[in-house]
C-alpha cells in the first residue's frame, strides 16, 4: 500500500536539507563578512587592482611634488575650477584612493588596508617637508575623513548588494 504522506514527508525532507545548505552558506558568508573577509570576486579584479597601483603611485609622486597642478599641466585648461577644488583636492584623492583599495581583494582583511591606508596618508604628509611642500595637519585630516569615506561608501555599497542577493534574487 502506497503512503501518500510519507511522498510529502520525502519532499520535506529534501527541501529541508536545501534549505539548510543555503542557511549554512550564508552563515558562513555573514561570518566572513563580519570578520573582515568578505571580498568582491570579478572578472575585473586583477585589471582594478592594476588601476588601484597605478593611482597609487600617481598619487604619491603628485603629493611629493612641489607644485602638484604644475606637474599634471592643469593650471591652463581650467584654471577657475581648480581654485575652487584645491580645498578640496586632499578629501578627493583619498576618497578615490579608498574607494579603489576597498574595492579590490587583497589578501589581508579591510581593517590592515584601512591602517595602510592611513599610515600612508600620514607617511606622505611627513615626507613633504623633504620636498620642499609644508606638511600641515588639516590635510591630514582631510585624507583621512577622505579614506573613511571611501570606505563607508564601499561598505555601503557591499551591504546593499548582499541584501539585494539574500533577498531580491532569492
Amino acid at each position: 500500500m502506497d503512503n501518500p504522506g510519507g511522498e510529502d514527508t520525502a519532499r520535506k525532507s529534501s527541501s529541508t536539507e536545501a534549505g539548510s545548505s543555503a542557511t549554512r552558506v550564508s552563515r558562513r558568508l555573514d561570518a566572513a563578512h563580519h570578520q573582515g573577509l568578505f571580498r568582491p570576486h570579478s572578472l575585473g579584479d586583477k585589471s582594478l587592482k592594476a588601476a588601484t597601483l597605478v593611482y597609487f603611485a600617481a598619487l604619491t609622486f603628485l603629493l611629493l611634488t612641489r607644485d602638484p597642478f604644475r606637474v599634471a599641466r592643469v593650471y591652463p585648461v581650467s584654471h577657475s575650477l581648480l581654485v575652487q577644488l584645491k580645498p578640496y583636492a586632499h578629501f578627493l584623492s583619498f576618497t578615490l584612493l579608498a574607494v579603489l583599495a576597498f574595492s579590490v581583494s587583497w589578501p589581508v582583511r579591510r581593517r590592515t588596508v584601512l591602517a595602510i591606508l592611513l599610515g600612508y596618508a600620514a607617511a606622505s604628509e611627513c615626507v613633504q617637508w623633504f620636498v620642499g611642500r609644508s606638511p600641515e595637519f588639516t590635510d591630514f585630516f582631510q585624507d583621512a575623513i577622505g579614506i573613511l569615506a571611501g570606505a563607508t561608501i564601499c561598505w555601503g555599497f557591499f551591504r546593499a548588494r548582499a541584501w539585494f542577493a539574500r533577498y531580491v534574487n532569492a
